[in-house]
């Protein structure tokens, strides 16, 4: 094959094709790489073959691959050979340090996440119903937010953090992290602000909605009281306070 550059995120194969009297042949490296990354070559059907590996040392480098045609044992030719370079682009990365998680949608998903190798920038991307703000890139790290509508609620929404293309033969690269939208709890206090006597018990009560299935009583301020399960208070004398469910 003639020299060429290629991604050095995969594995590449070199062929080269038997004619005249040549039965068998071989490949090697003779400059650069790593020997232990290129197979062994097989021979089918007059094409002799071995795939190499490339290592993250190889990026940005060119390997000299060499093939030898063997002459047979009994021919008076000798053998023949020739050369190929590669050289090993460097890939494109990226990395999201934001782990995926349930989350209320009444709260702000922070998200980051690292580019590098031979991208220049990346950009995130969403595919719920609400909008991307606050997006930033300082270095090589690139932060943004989204607040989930009440349309989200229920919804899985996967966040993708893609490279640009990079100068090289290699590609795109991207990364996706995902968010499950939960509906938030909703409390609601229907007993009205009261004064009662000393000692005597009072009932609050309230609803709970949303993605609430349950909730409790707790006192906000005030001293000297008391408050079980079903909601029954007990105070004492002169004291005002106040009262929240969650």
């Amino acid at each position: 094959p003639a020299n060429f550059n290629t991604c050095g995120d995969a594995a590449f194969d070199l062929d080269a094709s038997l004619t005249g009297s040549t039965l068998n042949g071989e490949w090697t490296i003779i400059a650069n790489g790593d020997a232990g990354q290129l197979t062994a070559t097989n021979v089918a059907a007059s094409i002799a073959s071995a795939t190499y590996t490339p290592l993250a040392a190889d990026y940005n480098t060119t390997i000299t691959f060499q093939f030898e045609a063997f002459d047979p044992v009994t021919g008076p030719c000798g053998n023949s050979s020739y050369t190929v370079d590669v050289t090993i682009d460097e890939p494109a990365t990226v990395n999201i340090t934001t782990a995926g998680a349930n989350i209320c949608q009444n709260q702000v998903i922070s998200l980051s996440g690292d580019f590098s190798g031979s991208a220049s920038s990346a950009t995130w991307s969403e595919d719920g119903n609400g909008s991307l703000s606050n997006i930033s890139t300082v270095g090589n790290t690139v932060t943004a937010e989204y607040s989930p509508t009440s349309t989200d609620i229920g919804n899985t929404i996967t966040f993708t953090l893609t490279t640009d293309n990079p100068a090289n033969t290699c590609a795109a690269i991207s990364s996706s992290v995902q968010f499950v939208i939960d509906n938030p709890p909703v409390a609601s206090i229907t007993t009205t602000a009261t004064e009662v006597c000393e000692a005597d018990p009072f009932t609050l009560q309230g609803t709970v909605s949303g993605g609430a299935n349950n909730g409790e009583w707790q006192i906000k301020a005030g001293q000297g009281a008391s408050v079980d399960a079903s909601g029954s208070l007990t105070a004492t004398t002169n004291n005002s306070g106040s009262w929240e469910a969650v």
